[in-house]
């Protein structure tokens, strides 16, 4: 189960004792530490948190935003706050993460040390190692104490690019300096050092595109919950733009990026902080001060210099002759037959050679997955254009064609991934280009260490038989650009503001003061500040980095140091548990007047008198219903609100929202027919003010239908903070930001397209339904009450249903009176058994399906039904109406199978061999009744001798229409849509509502011979597929399909669908609770199945019927497959007594004999 770190940015305080920017390495100890010693801690994080990360290209595209910030052009493409963020300039490229935890979502994790010559040298503040390097050295140790980083293990299974890089080592004469280096991941089970219980690696490969099985130590798993634990609150998608100091503390403005809201222009929001610790990485944290400084923020003209690339160098040893295993799983399941592994795994470490200006390590790489179409072809063509064979000879070349071809094997698969770290000249500069920042480093790709890596990676691509292929975008033709994926520098430390933009510990310089003069309470500390190549992956120096300058942080204000570094306490929650609920949010625009007389009255005439006097007000909110299901249950449910307010008679600049409030059409006590909107929030000023706004919408049945008027009306009143009224008036919705506010509306924690759409329609529907409530008279043919009460025949309904059914002439039945049984399961439910003894022999459990109850076993419309063949062959036969039937009030309750299969089963057995005296039973299931027996069985349910299961098993398989509603998750979206159950239920005085559904269920794709008028039947096609052929029921049966088919809850539908899309059984919550146990089948099992099903193909009882045979033997088990049938009519077709009934007969006749 995931847990949330962040909040709703509409719980933001209006001041912290610190706000940190950003949420990388420097960002995150900050926020970890600056909590630990107790102060309150607010995070500003530009991307969004990720439950998930992509696998498969079409997601990834999603993600991908490019910045360029050239000389030819500026422009944004893509998602603008997405995951996998390039920046393109004319000299070098940056590629780096956005989203809560930074670059170490997408990163390797590669958790090693410089060579202490890297400190040596005028690059580095004398401060920094003035204790001898202890203070760094305590850095490096919590770095490492929190991230944990390990080698991939030895015992561990063997890497073929692992084994690959050790050859290219040796190839270079430097088999000594090849290793293992540590990285930040579990390769155990284990709870880390945050108390954050992580999985071991499944060796994936996919690290660079995200780590989905929380294997990985990102920052998400250590430094950030450690912080939300200590009391930190993390804000996502709010990009902070600048900071400017304000009497003793700063203030941080900062844009919110969600619901669309820069569609309304500048909207700047701001927060007080007594500091601000800026740790939104080189490119991030210089933009803002860049910004601050045109804002007249005074700092050192170091601003921007020192800029690295940390002589990154991107490579490829191409279409080797032997496999690398070097791409990752994608959306497949990891081979265990070639594992890929971490990202990197081993290292060629050629540092302390001769001198740092030549150092460089080699590593390892794995491609991401859900790129390999891709990367295969744009390798393939790097290496015809640019790239140099190693090896050659007729038949290596015959071999690197077949493998481009596909043949014996894939040239992606057979390609080496290098990465390499070394010492650039550390000569770029960033510049602000407009609103983003630019990197202006001529000739970079030409210094001489890229030439030297060059050759070094031919001569390691030589003993792999490989092309070496350089870095795509460095050829000539593509501009010779490198990439980096590792920006240092912009904001590099130095002894003073002419050296340097901070000083060792991030304090960030004055520009106008003192030498050695720092801005009080502004820090950075993140890969901007290091003022050199490193030569190696940066993390762990960023991190020592960090944690030494809040160690002297705490010390310079008093703290606790202590504090800092205790144990963590795992019992203290981290965030919210689980997946974010489903919610909508939108951005709405309202402009008007104010009157500031304190005697004005909210309405028209106090905006007049504002407008006369230019006394405009206007506000831009973002209202979030967090939860879209307990929002539209609860009338008296709050929304979120959180943005900007304008009116310059009260303040000079924008204020931000806090507090903000939103309810939708709350009953008016006085006036039946009338509804408000309500606005509440609390408007913190610029200069420091706090005031209250109160606003409301009156939705009212005046003369006419004015719904337009009414929704973007709102009367507004403003008091200050003790509870004076400094004015009030009334504003409107334009037009123009109507249109705009429509733009803005989307689904919030959606897990796709259609689920958000569900999510919205719920709102919707909510909106309409509300005024429907209002406006109900002015529409003819339909009263008020037709609007609001429920619907029996609507498809979703969670009343009981009184079913109008017209009488007709019905025949005894040839069995017993049967016996009533009352029946309560373990958790309270009330059940029913119905017993026909017509015999001794060992009692007979018959259970049906979903939506129906035990009718469909006595239904007279049919020479024999299956209860009457049971009984003449002198059976004791029992029905049970589970929880699922029509019969019981339980079926109007929300359940899956889960609860049928632990409960009703074992209730119901039980009670039987109590009655009875027999200690095993026979069961016969049909449909979700054999499903959730088969469930109850492989829990360990006992008491069952022999079992004949009709349609369903432990296998599902099902036809594509059944599958493409269990891929969109219709259920879930029917839920979010409010639609607690469904019904095949039509009336036969059917409201307009259930008269449309039904039309337009007619336009449902069946076969010629399938179609019919029956509304009913139409219901049970598009809620289950088709459930029979057509031409196995006859005429009675069809028209009484509406005493045997009802409402089924939505919960089972989802538990359902969830099994059709893992093609087993699962639990509701997707547990593989059942399969693992097919031990405990081993009983005799007679399967039937009709050829023709078309809800759950034959191959679902057939799979688990050869698996049983394939472990058990064949003597216990037989399958039936009943040409010409579907699903239902195996049970109560017109001659499924002579087609389907023997089956079932010989089974008990066998196994359990008179």
């Amino acid at each position: 189960m995931t847990t949330r770190l962040s909040r709703d940015i509409a719980t933001l305080e209006p001041r912290y004792d610190v706000v940190v920017v950003g949420s990388g390495y420097g960002a995150a100890i900050a926020a970890c530490r600056l909590a630990r010693a107790g102060q309150s801690v607010c995070v500003l994080e530009r991307g969004r948190e990720f439950d998930r990360f992509p696998t498969t290209l079409g997601a990834a595209k999603d993600e991908l935003s490019f910045t360029l910030t050239t000389r030819e052009a500026s422009a944004r493409l893509g998602n603008p706050n997405g995951l996998y963020d390039f920046r393109v300039n004319d000299d070098v490229n940056v590629f780096q993460g956005n989203g809560l935890g930074g670059t170490s979502l997408i990163n390797a994790n590669v958790a090693l040390r410089p060579t202490p010559e890297v400190f040596e040298g005028d690059a580095w503040p004398d401060a920094l190692v003035e204790d001898g390097g202890e203070g760094l050295e305590r850095g490096f140790q919590r770095a490492e104490a929190m991230l944990q980083p390990t080698p991939y293990p030895a015992g561990a299974p063997e890497l073929k690019k692992l084994s690959a890089l050790e050859r290219s080592a040796e190839a270079l004469g430097a088999g000594h300096c090849f290793y293992r280096p540590p990285i930040n991941v579990a390769f155990e089970d284990r709870v880390n050092a945050a108390g954050v219980t992580q999985v071991a690696c499944n060796l994936c490969g996919d690290c660079v595109t995200g780590c989905n099985t929380g294997s990985k130590g990102t920052l998400t798993q250590n430094y950030l919950p450690d912080a939300v634990r200590h009391g930190a609150e993390i804000f996502t998608e709010a990009s902070v733009r600048h900071v400017e100091r304000q009497g003793d503390g700063w203030v941080v403005h900062f844009d919110a990026l969600c619901a669309g809201r820069e569609l309304f222009g500048d909207q700047e929001l701001f927060v007080r902080a007594g500091r601000v610790v800026l740790g939104a990485g080189a490119l991030g944290s210089t933009e803002i001060l860049l910004r601050s400084a045109a804002r007249g923020l005074s700092l050192s003209p170091r601003l921007g210099a020192r800029f690295t690339g940390n002589g990154d160098v991107l490579a490829f040893a191409y279409n080797a002759d032997e496999r690398i295993d070097g791409v990752g799983a994608g959306d497949d399941e990891p081979d265990p037959e070639h594992p890929v592994g971490p990202c990197i795994t081993g290292i060629i470490d050629l540092r302390d050679r001769e001198g740092v200006a030549h150092d460089m390590v080699i590593e390892e790489g794995s491609l991401p997955g859900l790129a390999r179409d891709f990367l295969g072809g744009a390798l393939a063509v790097a290496a015809k254009l640019d790239g140099e064979d190693t090896d050659s000879g007729f038949m290596d070349s015959i071999g690197e064609r077949l493998r481009q071809w596909g043949i014996g094997g894939k040239a992606l698969d057979h390609t080496q991934t290098f990465l390499v770290m070394s010492h650039d000249d550390g000569a770029g500069r960033l510049e602000l280009d407009g609103d983003h920042v630019r990197v202006h480093w001529e000739d970079y790709a030409d210094q001489p260490i890229f030439e030297e890596v060059d050759r070094t990676l031919y001569q390691a691509s030589v003993p792999l038989g490989a092309t070496y292929v350089r870095n795509p975008g460095s050829t000539e033709m593509l501009g010779e650009r490198l990439v980096t994926v590792h920006p240092l520098g912009g904001c590099p430390m130095g002894a003073d503001a002419s050296r340097g933009v901070v000083d060792h510990a991030g304090r960030v310089f004055r520009g106008d003061g003192a030498e050695g003069a720092v801005h009080e309470g502004l820090y950075v500390l993140d890969g901007s500040i290091i003022p050199r190549p490193l030569g190696v992956n940066p993390l762990l120096t960023i991190s020592a980095l960090a944690e030494r300058a809040c160690e002297i942080m705490a010390q310079d204000a008093g703290w606790d140091a202590s504090q800092i570094v205790r144990g963590v306490d795992a019992t203290t929650p981290v965030g919210a548990a689980g997946p974010r609920p489903v919610g909508v949010e939108f951005t709405e625009t309202m402009r008007g007047w104010i009157d500031l007389d304190p005697e004005a009255e909210a309405g028209p005439a106090a905006a007049a008198r504002g407008k006369d006097v230019d006394a405009a007000f206007e506000f831009t909110l973002t209202v979030g219903v967090d939860d879209i299901r307990a929002f539209s249950r609860d009338p008296l449910a709050t929304a979120t609100m959180f943005g900007t307010a304008l009116a310059p008679v009260l303040s000079d600049g924008p204020m931000t929202v806090h507090d903000g409030r939103f309810r939708l059409f709350v009953p008016d006590d006085d006036r039946v027919r009338r509804r408000r909107m309500e606005y509440s929030m609390n408007l913190e000023t610029i200069e420091g003010e706090s005031l209250r706004f109160t606003g409301w919408k009156e939705v009212r049945d005046d003369a006419g239908i004015d719904v337009v008027a009414d929704t973007t009306t709102l009367f507004f009143h403003v008091d200050d903070a003790a509870g004076a009224r400094r004015g009030a008036g009334q504003l409107v919705i334009e037009p123009l930001d109507f249109a705009r506010q429509l733009r803005t509306m989307k689904a919030t924690g959606a897990s796709s397209k259609l689920e958000g759409l569900g999510a919205l329609a719920r709102f919707g529907g909510l909106f309409a339904g509300s005024l429907l409530d209002v406006y109900a008279p002015f529409f003819a043919g339909d009263s008020a009450n037709t609007v609001t009460r429920k619907d029996p025949s609507a498809l979703g309904t969670s009343a009981n249903l009184t079913v109008d059914v017209p009488p007709r002439e019905r025949r005894a039945i040839a069995a017993p009176v049967p016996e009533v049984h009352p029946l309560v399961t373990a958790d309270g439910v009330e059940l029913r058994l119905l017993r026909y003894r017509a015999g001794d022999r060992r009692p007979l459990l018959l259970l049906h399906g979903l939506g129906v109850s035990s009718r469909i076993f006595t239904i007279d419309t049919i020479e024999q039904n299956l209860v009457e063949a049971l009984c003449a062959a002198g059976h004791d036969v029992w029905l049970l109406e589970n929880r699922t039937s029509i019969e019981v009030p339980a079926a109007h309750e929300r359940f899956s199978g889960d609860e049928i299969a632990d409960h009703d089963y074992p209730a119901a057995i039980a009670h039987l061999r109590r009655v009875t005296d027999f200690d095993q039973i026979d069961v016969v299931g049909h449909c979700f009744g054999g499903t959730t027996l088969f469930m109850a069985l492989l829990s360990g349910m006992t008491g069952v001798h022999s079992v004949v299961t009709s349609q369903t098993a432990a296998h599902v398989v099902a036809p594509l229409m059944t599958r493409l509603k269990s891929g969109l998750h219709l259920p879930g979206v029917l839920d979010l849509m409010g639609v607690d159950s469904l019904t095949a239920y039509a009336g036969e005085h059917p409201t307009w509502r259930a008269s449309l559904f039904s039309k337009l269920l007619r336009l449902q794709p069946l076969e010629a011979e399938e179609w019919c008028s029956s509304s009913v039947c139409h219901r049970i096609a598009f809620l289950y597929g088709p459930l029979y052929e057509h031409d196995r029921l006859n005429r009675a049966t069809h028209e009484a399909l509406r005493e045997m088919f009802g409402v089924a809850n939505i919960d089972a539908f989802a538990h359902l669908a969830r099994m059709v899309r893992a093609g087993h059984l699962v639990g509701a919550n997707g547990s593989e609770r059942y399969l693992p146990h097919l031990d405990r089948l081993d009983l005799p099992i007679t399967f039937i199945h009709g050829s023709e099903n078309a809800c759950f193909e034959p191959a679902t009882t057939r799979r688990t019927h050869d698996a049983l045979v394939e472990r058990f033997g064949p003597d216990r088990y037989s399958y039936h497959l009943i040409d010409g049938y579907g699903h239902i009519d195996c049970i109560f077709g017109a001659h499924a007594s002579r087609d389907v009934y023997p089956a079932i007969l010989a089974h008990l006749d066998r196994f359990s004999p008179a």
